[in-house]
């Protein structure tokens, strides 16, 4: 699936990339909620 060499950085941009996508998706539901 994914190149093994270089796993510690793949992981932590992945986790970067999934947090960017779910504060994506969060914050305008927030404003929409609280706002």
């Amino acid at each position: 699936m994914m190149n093994m060499k270089k796993s510690k950085r793949n992981r932590i941009f992945a986790a970067i990339l999934a947090g960017l996508i779910i504060l994506a998706m969060v914050i305008p539901m927030a404003m929409y909620a609280f706002g």
